[in-house]
Protein backbone atom coordinates (compact mmCIF):
# COMPACT_ATOMS: atom_id res chain seq x y z
CA UNK A 1 0.00 0.00 0.00
CA UNK A 2 2.44 2.12 0.92
CA UNK A 3 3.81 1.49 -2.73
CA UNK A 4 1.05 2.75 -4.29
CA UNK A 5 0.91 5.86 -2.51
CA UNK A 6 4.76 6.97 -3.36
CA UNK A 7 3.81 5.84 -6.91
CA UNK A 8 0.28 7.85 -7.10
CA UNK A 9 2.21 10.80 -5.52
CA UNK A 10 5.43 10.37 -8.03
CA UNK A 11 2.95 10.00 -11.35
CA UNK A 12 1.00 13.30 -9.65
CA UNK A 13 4.62 15.84 -9.10
CA UNK A 14 4.92 14.14 -12.47
CA UNK A 15 1.54 15.43 -14.66
CA UNK A 16 1.76 18.79 -12.20
CA UNK A 17 5.41 19.99 -13.99
CA UNK A 18 4.35 18.41 -17.06
CA UNK A 19 1.28 20.83 -17.27
CA UNK A 20 3.43 23.86 -15.80
CA UNK A 21 6.07 23.33 -18.01
CA UNK A 22 3.07 23.27 -21.13
CA UNK A 23 1.86 26.98 -19.78
CA UNK A 24 2.65 29.75 -21.66
CA UNK A 25 3.90 31.86 -18.42
CA UNK A 26 7.61 32.02 -18.43
CA UNK A 27 7.87 32.20 -14.70
CA UNK A 28 6.53 28.55 -14.77
CA UNK A 29 8.42 27.25 -18.28
CA UNK A 30 11.79 27.39 -16.85
CA UNK A 31 13.25 29.16 -19.86
CA UNK A 32 12.41 33.08 -20.39
CA UNK A 33 10.90 33.44 -23.96
CA UNK A 34 12.23 36.98 -26.09
CA UNK A 35 9.30 39.70 -26.06
CA UNK A 36 7.02 39.87 -28.47
CA UNK A 37 7.79 41.72 -31.79
CA UNK A 38 6.70 44.70 -32.10
CA UNK A 39 3.41 45.43 -33.36
CA UNK A 40 4.39 48.27 -36.17
CA UNK A 41 7.94 49.65 -36.61
CA UNK A 42 9.66 52.88 -35.10
CA UNK A 43 8.34 55.84 -36.86
CA UNK A 44 11.00 57.63 -39.26
CA UNK A 45 11.87 61.41 -38.78
CA UNK A 46 10.44 63.59 -41.04
CA UNK A 47 12.24 65.34 -43.85
CA UNK A 48 11.13 68.73 -42.71
CA UNK A 49 12.39 68.00 -39.13
CA UNK A 50 15.59 67.94 -39.74
CA UNK A 51 16.19 72.07 -40.68
CA UNK A 52 14.62 74.26 -38.68
CA UNK A 53 12.48 77.44 -39.71
CA UNK A 54 14.06 80.16 -41.53
CA UNK A 55 14.89 82.68 -38.96
CA UNK A 56 13.47 86.24 -40.24
CA UNK A 57 14.75 89.66 -39.99
CA UNK A 58 13.16 92.50 -38.57
CA UNK A 59 12.34 93.35 -42.39
CA UNK A 60 11.04 90.53 -43.73
CA UNK A 61 8.78 89.74 -40.41
CA UNK A 62 7.39 93.23 -41.10
CA UNK A 63 5.93 92.19 -44.55
CA UNK A 64 4.67 89.13 -43.39
CA UNK A 65 2.84 90.25 -40.60
CA UNK A 66 1.73 93.08 -43.01
CA UNK A 67 0.24 90.34 -45.79
CA UNK A 68 -1.36 88.53 -42.99
CA UNK A 69 -3.15 91.55 -41.66
CA UNK A 70 -4.25 92.66 -44.99
CA UNK A 71 -5.65 89.04 -45.86
CA UNK A 72 -7.39 89.17 -42.44
CA UNK A 73 -9.40 92.91 -42.69
CA UNK A 74 -10.12 91.42 -46.35
CA UNK A 75 -11.62 88.52 -44.68
CA UNK A 76 -13.87 90.90 -42.37
CA UNK A 77 -15.07 93.19 -44.85
CA UNK A 78 -16.21 90.38 -46.84
CA UNK A 79 -18.07 88.85 -44.27
CA UNK A 80 -19.24 92.18 -42.78
CA UNK A 81 -20.81 92.41 -46.21
CA UNK A 82 -22.74 89.69 -45.89
CA UNK A 83 -23.86 90.33 -42.33
CA UNK A 84 -25.11 93.75 -43.92
CA UNK A 85 -27.20 91.49 -46.86
CA UNK A 86 -28.32 88.72 -44.25
CA UNK A 87 -26.99 86.12 -46.03
CA UNK A 88 -24.55 84.81 -43.58
CA UNK A 89 -25.04 81.52 -41.69
CA UNK A 90 -24.20 80.35 -39.07
CA UNK A 91 -20.33 78.67 -39.27
CA UNK A 92 -19.49 81.80 -41.49
CA UNK A 93 -20.96 84.45 -38.39
CA UNK A 94 -18.72 82.36 -35.69
CA UNK A 95 -15.66 82.70 -38.12
CA UNK A 96 -16.72 86.55 -38.15
CA UNK A 97 -16.45 86.76 -34.79
CA UNK A 98 -13.31 85.18 -34.26
CA UNK A 99 -11.93 86.83 -36.97
CA UNK A 100 -12.44 90.08 -35.87
CA UNK A 101 -10.95 89.05 -32.07
CA UNK A 102 -7.85 88.16 -33.55
CA UNK A 103 -8.16 91.51 -35.74
CA UNK A 104 -8.32 93.38 -32.74
CA UNK A 105 -5.04 91.77 -31.34
CA UNK A 106 -3.36 92.75 -34.32
CA UNK A 107 -4.92 96.33 -33.58
CA UNK A 108 -3.32 96.43 -29.91
CA UNK A 109 -0.47 94.63 -30.82
CA UNK A 110 0.78 97.89 -33.72
CA UNK A 111 -0.59 99.87 -31.12
CA UNK A 112 1.48 98.68 -28.01
CA UNK A 113 4.33 96.56 -28.82
CA UNK A 114 4.96 95.98 -25.18
CA UNK A 115 1.81 94.76 -24.11
CA UNK A 116 1.70 92.18 -26.78
CA UNK A 117 5.24 90.83 -25.68
CA UNK A 118 7.37 91.89 -28.45
CA UNK A 119 9.55 94.07 -26.33
CA UNK A 120 9.91 93.73 -23.08
CA UNK A 121 11.44 96.38 -20.80
CA UNK A 122 14.34 94.64 -18.96
CA UNK A 123 13.86 94.29 -15.29
CA UNK A 124 15.75 96.10 -12.70
CA UNK A 125 14.65 93.87 -9.88
CA UNK A 126 13.57 90.45 -9.66
CA UNK A 127 9.77 90.03 -9.82
CA UNK A 128 7.81 89.73 -6.54
CA UNK A 129 6.20 86.49 -6.30
CA UNK A 130 2.26 86.93 -5.17
CA UNK A 131 1.50 84.19 -5.14
CA UNK A 132 -0.72 82.24 -2.83
CA UNK A 133 1.94 79.36 -2.48
CA UNK A 134 4.40 82.00 -1.65
CA UNK A 135 2.53 83.55 1.32
CA UNK A 136 2.83 81.42 4.40
CA UNK A 137 -0.59 79.76 5.63
CA UNK A 138 -1.96 81.42 9.07
CA UNK A 139 -4.89 79.75 11.20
Amino acid sequence: MQMNLLAAKGLALASMAALLAALPNPAFAGEKRPPPPPLRPPPRPRENSEKPPPKLTLEERAKMRAQIKERLNKQVSDLQKKKASSTLNDEERQRLERLEVLAGRFRNQASNPAVAGALRPAPNKPPQNNSAAAKPKTK
